[in-house]
Formats: structure tokens, sequence, C-alpha cells
């Protein structure tokens, strides 16, 4: 059937109204759509918080965190080690010196001097060594007491933030000797003569010392351990747990050993608190000078 012009005019309304509603309902399917994203957009997304994993704490110290680092700087600039010259003043004690009320000569007394003129018999070797529960870069030994008393200290350290670790603790005469003819051979006669190695004289052999360092290994066996704040905690409390600072500053024309702040000579707890108190050395103290020569 032939279309009229009439039919061709509604035609052409009825495509245009098809178009407007078409285009129309796309536009409003886009709006739709663009007002769903925004809401979803909105929304508060459950974020899964992941479980840390457990911080391996050091050996007997729950609190001590493992990849601890002593924020606390120096209170001055570490200086470079040199060779250690022996101080020639007089020492000055705070007190008279005491007769020895313990043993300080048996190699088994936990109270033994020990130094160049009073020395250890080569063949003496602790019979209660044990590995101290500390954290160390190898297995370290002391007695069975000063071991005891060390953990305690250590655990007591950290409650007060401060981490610690052993760098050396017992060796044999054996070892002592081949570490100071290294240290003579590379350092020369004059160092070597006021440092903690000779053989037979060095109370690592007693089973009862102890290098101390701190956990991030700043200023191992330097003078400069001393220069952190955190050194006071240890000369203000290691008394208390039988230890003592032994070759203090200025004190090497006494001990005939150089400074050494971080070595530490287990005496007891009682011997410890009265040496501590006296402001002496142990040749002090016990009124027995290194011999000269």
């Amino acid at each position: 059937m032939r279309k009229t012009g009439r039919w061709r005019d509604m035609d052409k309304k009825y495509k245009w109204k098809l178009w407007t509603v078409l285009i129309l309902s796309i536009l409003i399917m886009i709006g739709l759509g663009y007002l769903h994203y925004l809401r979803k957009g909105t929304q508060p997304v459950a974020v899964t918080t992941p479980t840390p994993a457990a911080t391996l704490a050091p050996s007997g110290c729950p609190t001590c965190p493992a990849d601890v680092v002593i924020t606390n700087e120096p209170s001055s600039t570490p200086e470079s080690v040199q060779t250690p010259t022996p101080e020639i003043t007089t020492p000055e004690p705070t007190q008279e010196p005491a007769a020895p009320a313990v043993d300080i000569d048996s190699d088994d007394s936990i109270n033994k001097l020990v130094n160049i003129s009073y020395p250890v018999d080569p063949g003496y070797v602790p019979k209660d060594l044990r590995v101290v529960n500390i954290p160390s870069s190898e297995s370290e030994y002391l007695r069975e007491e000063a071991a005891n008393a060390l953990e305690q200290m250590y655990k007591a350290a950290c409650d007060n933030q401060v981490y610690l670790r052993i760098v050396d603790g017992y060796r044999s005469y054996s070892e002592q000797l081949s570490l100071y003819n290294y240290y003579e051979r590379v350092h020369g006669k004059a160092y070597t003569e006021y440092v903690d190695d000779h053989p037979g004289a060095s109370e690592h052999q007693l089973g009862l010392a102890v290098d101390l360092g701190w956990y991030n290994g700043n200023c191992q066996l330097n003078p400069c351990i001393a220069t952190y704040p955190q050194y006071q905690w240890l000369l203000d409390n290691s008394y208390k747990y039988g230890w003592i600072a032994r070759y203090p500053d200025k004190k090497s024309d006494v001990t005939h050993i150089t400074y050494s702040p971080w070595h530490f000579r287990y005496v007891g707890s009682e011997e410890a608190a009265k040496i501590h108190d006296s402001g002496l050395t142990m040749e002090e103290y016990y009124n027995r000078p290194v011999k000269a020569n």
C-alpha cells in the first residue's frame, strides 16, 4: 500500500520520537551508572590488617628486639684509638686499702687477683664452664656462677633499654698466647704490654671475665663504648650482679692494662659492692700492686 504525504509526515515524527527516547534512555543509563559508581566509591572498604610476625628476641630477654638500634648518640665524638701510654700519676685512693678477707690467690677462687705479677697457672681450666645464654657471634663460656649473674644482669639491662652482647668470654692459655703474639706482630711491643692478652695473666682464663658490647656492634672493643649514655647504666648497676669495670680510665699505671671500658670481671655481689664503693681497682683494694718489670 502506498503511503500518502500524511503518513510520511507521521512516520518522520515517529522516528524523531523514537530517536529521542533512545538517546534519553542511553543518557539516563549512563547517569545511573555514574551515580552507582560514586556511591560505591564512598562506601568504607574493610581492610584486613596483617598480623605481624613474631619479633625474634635475644635469648633470655623477651622484651629485647633482635633488630634493636641504639638511637642515642655518643656524648662526644669518638676519637681514633692510639697506642696506649701508661699513666704516670700517683693514684689517690678514696680510702685505705683493706686487707684481703677473701681468697685472692687460688686459681679457683672467684676473687683471684690476676695481673702480670700474679698470673694463672698455664694449665688451669675451670671445671664448671658453660655457655652463656646471651647474644654473641659464637658460643661464649663462663663459670657457672658468673654466667648466672651475667644472664640476670642482661635481663635487667634489657628492661632498661640497654641492649648488650658478649664479645668474648673464657679464653684458654693457648688462645691468650696466640692473641698476644698476633698483637705484638701487628701493633708492636709497646702496645701489647698494656692489653689484657698476656698469656697466663689474663682474667679471661679464669672464666670470670667478659668483654661486653652494644647489641648493634657499635664501638666494639673500643673506648668509645663508654661515650654512650647507656654505659652509665652498666657502671651504676653491674656491681649489683657481682660485676665490676676492671680496667677504669686513668688507672693503667696501677693495673698495667690500658683503659678497657668493655672489660668486666665477676667477683661476687658482696665484693663487687665493696670495690665499687671504694672507687679502687682490685690491685688497690687488696693492696697488691703490680711489681716493676
